[in-house]
């Protein structure tokens, strides 16, 4: 197998467990330009690399840390300004904030969260709907977020 193949070979598990993670369905890749998943209203792009830019890893850091004591959500805007233009702008939340995220949110709407078996500290969804994370007394109650980082970039 030639290097080529093997890095090719990286990025679709990487694809696949992303996918299996979020609950969304692979796009297979037949020449149109198309998100790499879907999942309800989102077209999502993963990107595999090497290692998350310093700046953006210090970020999330710095975001965790300070929602620790109030048990929010840690979320950070990258923001290029740009002459005559509107800025570019992302929002980047780790991918277990996401999960716990969308699963009280489907656990309010009646729908069911599926995380992937193999990932324990996913969160699920008891059958009286309330969210719990594995690790964690109270359900629906605030977590300490862990450190590190998860983007879909």
């Amino acid at each position: 197998m030639s290097a080529s193949n093997g890095g090719n070979r990286r990025w679709k598990n990487q694809e696949r467990s992303i996918a299996t993670a979020l609950g969304a369905s692979l796009v297979a890749n037949v020449g149109v330009r198309r998100s790499d998943m879907e999942l309800a209203q989102y077209g999502i792009e993963a990107k595999t690399m090497k290692a998350i830019p310093a700046r953006v890893s210090k970020a999330m850091d710095q975001s965790v840390d300070a929602c620790i004591r109030t048990g929010k959500v840690p979320v950070v805007v990258l923001n290029q300004p740009r002459i005559g233009r509107k800025p570019l702008r992302f929002v980047v939340m780790r991918l277990e904030d996401w999960q716990a995220n969308n699963a009280q949110r489907d656990a309010t709407r009646g729908g069911t969260y599926r995380p992937d078996a193999r990932t324990s500290s996913a969160p699920r969804v008891t059958s009286q709907g309330s969210v719990v994370t594995p690790g964690k007394e109270r359900p629906n109650g605030p977590s300490r977020p862990r450190r590190g980082l998860t983007t879909l970039m």
